[in-house]
């Protein structure tokens, strides 16, 4: 994968999630949390559709470092609230606030799909 597709897949995951899981993710992906660890795309869409109702991510990457099928992003990620969020893991959230992350994500690709996800991440931080 290159810098031009890896952009692309951050805009579609922006913009549709799922779409993106679809398009870019190996059917045995393993995707690594500091909170979780998904097998398969069917356990990421199930949990992220949860997690995700009623938040945007907005992904801004930083730093990206391309070597072989291995793939390190820093990234800033804007959790937006598009409806009240009083139960949010980060904190409550009133709709159109917002809090940030800072991850550094390591990604490995077969066959052009992202095989395995391993995030890591700072402290929230609002907006």
């Amino acid at each position: 994968m290159d810098r031009d597709k890896l952009m692309e897949y951050f805009k579609l995951y922006t913009e549709n999630f799922e779409k993106a899981v679809d398009l870019y993710y190996a059917e045995d992906i393993v995707f690594e949390n500091p909170d979780n660890i998904f097998n398969g795309k069917r356990a990421i869409l199930e949990h992220f559709r949860v997690v995700r109702d009623g938040i945007k991510e907005i992904f801004t990457p930083l730093n990206i470092v391309i070597e072989g099928d291995r793939i390190a992003a820093e990234i800033d990620i804007e959790l937006l609230a598009t409806k009240d969020k009083p139960d949010f893991a980060a904190g409550p959230l009133k709709e159109g606030e917002s809090v940030h992350r800072r991850v550094g994500v390591f990604y490995h690709i077969r066959d052009g799909k992202i095989c395995n996800v391993n995030v890591y991440r700072s402290g929230d931080r609002p907006s």
